[in-house]
């Protein structure tokens, strides 16, 4: 398995402690709110003399329903918390280097949401 993709699975493992729901794909409407979803996923190869390392930059969506501001602020916070600093999956390790985080308002099924975007950046050590 590609380090990006045992990244990508660890995360969604650390989200699942949340004890929210937590997918890999954009549910249909009968899930209800709040809910995590484990996405967008950038990666770059660094191609050094003897081996290759790398940067995955992932992203966790929460979305929650439009009055429940402080609950998608509180889950990404949550999330932060939970990933350590340096971690090491089944074949690699990682180093979380930065985040960014945002939250926007939308509408989705003619459901007003709070939809919360927790940015990672991770090193592939």
């Amino acid at each position: 398995m590609s380090p990006y993709e045992e990244l990508f699975e660890a995360l969604i493992e650390y989200c699942k402690i949340t004890g929210y729901p937590t997918f890999d794909y954009l549910p249909d409407e009968s899930q209800g709110y709040p809910f995590i979803m484990v996405g967008d996923q950038i990666n770059n190869d660094v191609y050094a003399k003897d081996f290759v390392t790398g940067t995955s930059n992932l992203t966790v969506h929460v979305f929650a329903e439009y009055n429940y501001r402080s609950e998608v602020a509180t889950i990404m916070e949550q999330i932060q918390r939970l990933i350590p600093k340096f971690f090491t999956t089944e074949h690699y390790s990682f180093a979380l280097a930065g985040s960014s985080s945002n939250i926007l308002g939308e509408t989705a099924n003619n459901i007003q949401l709070q939809h919360g975007r927790l940015i990672l950046d991770f090193n592939l050590r």
